[in-house]
């Protein structure tokens, strides 16, 4: 039980972490000069945030 309590605070930070990234990014806190990649991460970091928080909602963890 406190593996799986921990495993799930591990991907909540991760989701944090990926979510900060792409506002710091797209606010301009962090610099990259090339559009397209800075655009590629941005996108990239959101849609990992999105697959954390929906792996953190897992319904089914028996089936992983």
């Amino acid at each position: 039980m406190i593996k799986r309590l921990l495993y799930k605070a591990g991907q909540l930070f991760g989701m944090a972490a990926t979510i900060s990234l792409a506002l710091g990014l797209a606010a301009g806190w962090l610099y990259e000069p090339n559009i397209y990649i800075k655009t590629f991460e941005v996108v990239g970091s959101l849609v990992a945030a999105i697959i954390l928080g929906a792996d953190i909602l897992d319904i089914h963890p028996g089936a992983d």
